[in-house]
């Protein structure tokens, strides 16, 4: 969803600078008073999201948590079947294309 900054009601233009892109549970829980978004949307790591209650900042880049214990069993717990990943249409990851690095 395409959330806008300063509120539209509010006045709040439709532009880059006053648009951000929220997943329907975060927009939700901002438009319920749960969740603060600040800053400036059009630079990288721009936006600063935060508990209105507390202040404190929350991490943007949530950070899962990998299954305790056996991938199968932790499968079967959600409903799973453990198998290899294949790519929906029978491609390969070319690894070297990939680039994971810490941010921040």
């Amino acid at each position: 969803m395409i959330h806008h900054l300063l509120h539209w009601e509010d006045g709040g233009l439709t532009e880059l600078a006053n648009l951000c892109a929220l997943c329907p549970a975060h927009h939700r829980a901002h438009h319920q008073g749960r969740l603060d978004i600040t800053g400036d949307p059009t630079r990288p790591g721009g936006l600063v999201f935060s508990d209105p209650k507390t202040g404190k900042v929350l991490d943007a880049r949530g950070r899962p948590r990998p299954p305790d214990g056996d991938l199968a069993e932790a499968a079967g717990v959600l409903g799973l079947e453990h198998q290899r990943y294949g790519h929906p249409c029978g491609e390969r990851l070319d690894r070297w294309s990939v680039a994971l690095r810490e941010t921040g």
